[in-house]
C-alpha cells in the first residue's frame, strides 16, 4: 500500500511539475518552425506582426574528470505570438531566420566551449559567463538582420540574409551537437 502511494505521489508531482514548466521547441536542422509553433496572444499594441521568443541554454555535471555539457538553442511557443492577418510563408521564413541566428550563436559558444580548458572550481561560473556573451550575440545580430531587412519587408535583403546564415550554419555544422563531453582538470 505505501509502495502505491508513493508511485502516486510521484507521479502527480512529475505531472504537475510538466504541466508548470514552458513547452519549448528545440532547434534542429530538419524541423522548421510553423505558424502552429507560435502560441502566444498577440500584442496588439505592438507595430511588429509576430515575435519569435528564442534563447540559448546550457547545464552541466562533472563526473571524476569529465564535464558533461548540454547545450542547446531553443524557441518558446508559449511566448512567441504571430497576429492572425499577418501569417504568411515570407513572415515565416523572418521568423525562421531569428531562430537559425540563435542557433548559429549557440555552435559559436560550442565552439568555444570545447577549446575551453575548464577547471572544475570555476565550470559554473565560467559557462554562465559565456552563455551571457552568446547570448548578448544572438540578440545584436537579430537586431541588425531586423534593421537590413525592415524586418523582412526588404525582400532581396531578406534573401540574403537567408543565404549568409544558412552558410555561416552550414561553416560551423561540426558544432552542431547539443551534448558535449570534455575532460577537465
Amino acid at each position: 500500500m505505501r509502495l502505491i502511494l508513493l508511485i502516486s505521489i510521484i507521479f502527480i508531482n512529475y505531472s504537475f511539475y510538466r504541466q508548470t514548466q514552458p513547452e519549448t521547441i528545440i532547434w534542429t536542422k530538419d524541423k522548421l518552425l510553423t505558424w502552429d509553433n507560435f502560441k502566444g496572444l498577440p500584442d496588439t499594441s505592438n507595430k511588429y506582426a509576430a515575435v519569435t521568443n528564442c534563447n540559448i541554454k546550457t547545464n552541466f555535471r562533472t563526473k571524476k574528470d569529465t564535464l558533461f555539457i548540454s547545450a542547446v538553442s531553443y524557441m518558446q511557443p508559449s511566448m512567441s505570438w504571430v497576429k492572425s492577418k499577418s501569417k504568411n510563408t515570407n513572415l515565416l521564413k523572418h521568423e525562421q531566420v531569428h531562430f537559425d541566428i540563435t542557433e548559429l550563436s549557440m555552435r559559436k559558444l560550442r565552439q568555444t566551449i570545447l577549446s575551453t580548458k575548464f577547471i572544475k572550481k570555476q565550470i559554473g561560473n565560467d559557462l554562465n559567463k559565456m552563455t551571457d556573451i552568446y547570448t548578448q550575440a544572438f540578440k545584436q545580430y537579430g537586431a541588425l538582420y531586423d534593421l537590413e531587412t525592415n524586418h523582412g519587408l526588404i525582400k532581396a535583403k531578406q534573401t540574403e540574409w537567408e543565404k549568409k546564415i544558412a552558410k555561416e550554419l552550414k561553416n560551423l555544422e561540426a558544432y552542431s551537437i547539443t551534448e558535449l563531453k570534455i575532460l577537465i582538470n
